[in-house]
């Protein structure tokens, strides 16, 4: 849109209506435009993508009034935003998000295998402290090369009902360094090798199903034989920077029929 379609857009009566659907609305705000848009220089073509969101606006009509949100990403937008800076008149505090995190789907499961790769671990620790206590299961299965990393969030690791760290940095970790990790509090386990992932995944579904079915240790189950409502109850969940685990997840969990989500960093 060019600097005079504003003033023009706006001084239309009919198209004002559309637009605005205020009249004395309509009215300040052209003044403002058509004054800060007479002050701006148009670039080679003249053209400016500048757009009104009808369903935004709705909520605004209590106050008589609209907005127009324009955001500074070249010459002519960040010229026009320095001018209404200038001017004296009110503007809003606009927040942008929120982002919603693939994590916020704990809220519809009730056993959840919480898997992270290094600082993955952070959206997890969200997790456990939101839903505290028994109120979810939370099984943590953490994957991490650093040792002070890992020393760090140990002791926050207590609301799982399980936390399995593996450690794969170098040097390994000494015995004193185990048991001060370990008696943190919470039922954390350290072993000092890469994980199997889906093997723990399938494990870990296991015992807690055999337990709550009164089955042995030593008992078969097959989890595939597990009526719907009771695999749909859980869901894994990954945070790290590898696709390759992401995939290999999101097959094993389909296979399962459970709840799969992952949240990937990367560079």
């Amino acid at each position: 849109m060019k600097c005079d379609d504003v003033a023009a857009l706006l001084e239309d009566p009919a198209r004002r209506e559309s637009v605005m659907n205020a009249a004395e609305a309509a009215s300040r705000l052209t003044d403002s435009l058509a004054s800060i848009a007479e002050s701006q220089q148009v670039d080679a073509d003249g053209q400016h993508a500048v757009s009104i969101d009808e369903d935004a606006r709705r909520g605004l009509e209590t106050f008589d009034t609209t907005q127009i949100f324009v955001m500074p990403v070249g010459d002519w937008t960040r010229a026009l935003s320095q001018a209404v800076l200038k001017r004296r008149q009110r503007r809003a505090c606009w927040v942008r998000g929120p982002f919603v995190s693939p994590y916020a789907a704990a809220k519809d499961f009730s056993q959840l295998i919480l898997y992270a790769s290094g600082i993955g671990i952070t959206p997890a620790l969200g997790v456990m402290g939101q839903y505290a206590g028994s109120t979810r299961m939370k099984f943590l299965v953490w994957s991490t090369r650093s040792a002070p990393m890992l020393k760090f969030f140990a002791p926050l690791l207590g609301d799982a009902q399980l936390a399995m760290i593996f450690y794969t940095g170098r040097p390994r970790l000494g015995q004193a360094e185990l048991d001060a990790i370990t008696s943190q509090g919470g039922n954390i386990i350290v072993q000092q090798h890469r994980p199997d992932l889906l093997h723990t995944l399938e494990e870990v579904m296991r015992g807690y199903e055999k337990s709550a079915a009164g089955i042995s240790r030593a008992g078969e189950l097959d989890l595939r034989r597990l009526d719907h409502n009771t695999r749909a109850a859980w869901c894994a969940l990954y945070c790290g920077g590898s696709h390759a685990i992401r995939d290999q997840l999101e097959g094993c969990a389909k296979d399962l029929g459970i709840g799969f989500q992952a949240e990937l960093f990367d560079w």
